[in-house]
């Protein structure tokens, strides 16, 4: 065979371990290539690196451009042995295990069937709560490949493990960030305002880092109790524990948004709020009474901030809340356990519920929705440090 068609088989056949079944690169054939083809070898090699018969298309395009035949009867004769290789069991479950929607080229065919048995056995495997958990973690994306009876215990792991993965990526953000600030102190040209600013932000980012810590050993600890209990997540953290840390007085430390934002019109799109929001929307504390009264105070303590004091009642509910990603051109929807904290207002106005992601002696961590009072409320992760402690 030629030394390009050759090397095309071997790129098809590396291609097909991840996935990828067709290369636009290798679709053409040369003229040198189409006057020496073996049309059965040709049909063999493609379906045996898994290529459907289509493929068979554009080789004779290729040839036809060339000015010389093709021969579709060898081609396809070659191509069915080649699936008859291709189409094996084994091949079946490893593609199964390792999260691939069932090959094409063993779809419909009867002598598809060990290919489709193998797959069918390996998704009994890979379709658990713990094999979710580990392809989430890898930031693997959900190719939707669990039947309906086994897509539910997949998700609960996938959806704990995406998180982890997303959170780790989170952590590594921020210790970067903190890096350059702490190089932006080492240099002996930083000037004072800059020198300050870097103060300040790494304050905030140790702040960032402490409730991305606690979360990923929230998430941790999520997925051991999942494995411990069958593919059953217990909700963290429960009313219990926090009726028994929420009540006092807590000061907005760090904001994380979900996607970048860019909120300060400065061209650049941040996922940190604290860079973000205004030095008064920065200035957010929320109290939380023993007996249930609640305020939310804005701008209190930042000079020229217009002072607002927001007065609730506050309660907290068990529930299950939704969370959406986009994978792709695809929208899922996921639900989990979660516990909500309510404000209700003196005329019975409620504020946007604020998932408890944890809370604790020191650490208050919320997701909710966050605006600077110029445009529409985005996702965030709050974390607010107990004032008194």
């Amino acid at each position: 065979m030629p030394a390009f068609s050759s090397l095309c088989l071997q790129v098809l056949r590396a291609a097909a371990l991840v996935g990828v079944i067709a290369l636009t690169a290798c679709a053409d054939m040369s003229k040198t290539e189409c006057a020496q083809a073996d049309w059965r070898q040709l049909g063999y090699e493609d379906a045996a690196s898994g290529q459907t018969v289509a493929r068979f298309g554009r080789r004779s395009e290729a040839c036809r451009k060339n000015g010389l035949p093709s021969d579709r009867a060898l081609y396809e004769a070659g191509h069915a042995q080649g699936q008859v290789a291709f189409c094996t069991p084994a091949r079946g479950r490893g593609d199964a295990l390792a999260g691939q929607a069932p090959a094409a080229l063993c779809a419909a065919d009867p002598v598809g069937d060990p290919y489709r048995q193998g797959h069918a056995a390996g998704l009994q495997q890979f379709c658990t709560a713990p094999s979710g958990y580990d392809y989430g973690r890898k930031g693997q994306g959900d190719n939707q490949v669990c039947p309906p009876e086994l897509a539910a215990a997949f998700q609960i792991g996938f959806r704990m493990g995406h998180e982890l993965y997303g959170l780790n990526q989170r952590l590594a953000d921020i210790q970067k960030q903190a890096a350059d600030e702490r190089a932006v102190l080492a240099a002996t040209t930083t000037l004072p305002e800059r020198r300050d600013a870097a103060n300040r932000h790494l304050g905030q980012l140790d702040a960032d880092e402490a409730a991305t810590r606690k979360l990923i050993r929230q998430a941790e600890l999520s997925a051991l109790s999942l494995a411990q209990s069958g593919g059953v997540p217990v909700p963290v953290p429960s009313s219990g524990v926090a009726a028994e840390w929420l009540p006092g007085q807590w000061r907005l430390a760090s904001v994380s948004f979900s996607t970048p934002v860019d909120l300060n019109r400065d061209g650049v799109k941040s996922s940190d709020g604290m860079n973000e929001l205004s030095s008064c929307v920065r200035d957010r504390q929320l109290d939380l009474e023993g007996d249930q009264r609640a305020s939310l105070r804005l701008g209190v303590h930042t000079p020229g901030c217009l002072p607002v004091i927001q007065l609730y009642r506050w309660r907290t509910e068990e529930g299950m809340r939704q969370d959406v990603r986009n994978e792709g051109r695809r929208r899922v929807v996921t639900e989990r356990p979660a516990l909500f904290l309510r404000l209700r207002g003196i005329r019975d106005d409620e504020a946007p519920a604020m998932v408890v992601e944890d809370v604790d002696a020191t650490y208050l961590i919320v997701r909710a929705d966050m605006s600077d009072g110029t445009g529409p409320a985005r996702e965030a992760v709050a974390t607010y440090r107990r004032v008194g402690r």
